[in-house]
């Protein structure tokens, strides 16, 4: 025989201590992410109002909507996102400096469930821009743009634990064809905000160490056990 039952049981405490290591890696992952982990982009924006059919003149829709499509994209490994309500703000960019708000929505909060390689969720959707010309704001000129900003907060949930909440603030401009009434860039186009704390490359590489350092413990602790509590 291997060791008395009762050498099995100290490698059954250390076992006992090496899943407890699973709380403080827990805690440190949370501890570890922020904002920067969740994405926000623009896939599509089109507004119906501003297209132009022939080289002759506008067709005004008779539509005030500018129908979207936001991107969410959770980076953190294998965590979830709990997710405030989430607020887009229009504006209309007369020039560099003059922005007119036209249009607000407001999309209720929500959970979006994280994987090994992140996770992506895609909303479509409108809103109206009442009070807004766009005939006005479209005449011979070839692109209307406009800012989005988004408003949020986060936050992570790892297990059965959450992080502290993480504010979201982000903006970008989005250039938008006054002959198709589609946004011009053909690639989604990122929101994003300097006021988030950027901590994706301490995140990853902490995820990573702890990974294999919670790999080589646990190797360790299945030759231990083996060796000690086996039969002759």
């Amino acid at each position: 025989m291997g060791l008395s039952g009762g050498g099995c049981m100290v490698f059954g405490c250390l076992s006992l201590i090496l899943m407890i290591y699973i709380l403080p890696f827990a805690a440190l992952s949370l501890a570890a992410v922020g904002g920067s982990q969740v994405k926000a982009s623009i896939g599509a924006l089109f507004v119906p109002a501003i297209y132009k059919t022939d080289s002759a003149g506008y067709t005004l829709i008779n539509s005030t909507s500018i129908f979207f499509r936001l991107l969410l994209r959770d980076d953190a490994y294998q965590m979830g996102v709990y997710y405030n309500d989430l607020i887009l703000k229009f504006s209309h960019l007369e020039n560099k400096t003059s922005a007119v708000p036209i249009a607000t929505y407001t999309l209720p909060g929500f959970y979006q469930k994280g994987n090994d390689h992140g996770s992506t969720i895609d909303r479509s959707d409108y809103v109206e821009a009442a009070g807004f010309s766009w005939e006005e704001a479209s005449r011979n000129v070839s692109e209307v743009v406009l800012r989005v900003d988004l408003a949020t907060a986060v936050r992570f949930k790892y297990a059965w634990w959450k992080s502290k909440r993480h504010t979201i603030l982000a903006q970008s401009d989005v250039k938008v064809s006054t002959t198709t009434g589609n946004k011009v860039a053909q690639k989604d186009i990122r929101l994003r905000s300097s006021t988030q704390h950027h901590s994706g490359v301490h995140y990853k590489g902490f995820i990573a160490f702890s990974l294999a350092f919670y790999i080589l413990v646990s190797i360790v602790w299945f030759i231990s056990i083996f060796f000690t509590c086996r039969d002759d």
